[in-house]
């Protein structure tokens, strides 16, 4: 199962605080990082040096393109 970093991101995209997290696929480590995002502007999703996604507060996961 592939570990993914999330990066909790300040308002000028700076790295506020990190966490690893096993998931299956991406889609899944999308919607782990969506509950997980709380009140941060924006988070990262990494898969070892692959960048997945940023999500920013104001944008729903479905927008995404990975």
């Amino acid at each position: 199962m592939p570990s993914y970093r999330i990066y909790w991101l300040t308002s000028d995209d700076r790295i506020r605080a990190g966490d690893y997290i096993d998931c299956e696929n991406d889609g899944v480590a999308l919607a782990q990082a969506q509950k997980m995002r709380g009140q941060s502007p924006a988070v990262e999703i990494w898969e070892g040096k692959r960048h997945v996604a940023t999500l920013r507060a104001e944008q729903p996961i479905d927008e995404l393109r990975f």
